[in-house]
Parts: structure tokens; sequence; C-alpha cells
């Protein structure tokens, strides 16, 4: 989660500067190329990101529970729930809720 944080802080960084009238389209194209590889790997880290050997922000695990108490009792779990982190899953996730195209 943390590097799929950082990759969206860089995409928001480039879109900002991106907005700006110093930059011309020339400069736009190679911030839209490294836009593009962020999603990349954005999408390549849901696919790739387990704990325990299940898959976690992949969009195939929407609750996971855990047990944190010494009983096995409701009391002693939290079951946390898990949104796809894909970028084409974007609609469903508010960690990736901006425009993954940088417009001029």
């Amino acid at each position: 989660m943390k590097e799929t944080s950082g990759l969206l802080i860089r995409m928001r960084e480039l879109a900002v500067h991106s907005g700006h009238d110093t930059v011309g389209s020339t400069e736009r194209q190679p911030l839209q190329n490294e836009v593009a590889d962020l999603r990349s790997e954005v999408d390549r880290l849901a696919s790739v990101a387990e704990f325990n050997g299940r898959k976690l922000i992949d969009g195939a695990a929407s609750n996971v529970t855990f047990q944190v108490g010494i009983n096995n009792t409701t009391n002693d779990r939290i079951t946390v729930g898990i949104n796809d982190m894909h970028e084409n899953a974007s609609h469903r996730c508010g960690a990736y809720a901006f425009a993954s195209t940088l417009h001029w």
C-alpha cells in the first residue's frame, strides 16, 4: 500500500506540473508517458500483493478477517473490507479517483 500510495502521489505531482501554463505540449508528452508507466505499475502491484498467500488488493478478497484476541469469539476478530486497486477499478476505489490522462 505504501508503494502504491507513492505512485499515486507522483501521478498527482505530474498532473499539477502539467497544468501549469509554462509547460507546453512538447513538455507534456513525457509527463503523460510517465503517468502511463505509473498506471501500469499500480496495476502490477495490485496483481501481486499478497498476505499469507492470499491476494489482497486485486478485488478477489473483498473482506479479510483477522483474529486479534486470544479467544476465538466474535469480539476477538476484525474484518477489513479491501477494494480492487487496479487502475480500471478507480470508480470503486477512492485512492485512485483522478484522471489517468493528463489534460491540457
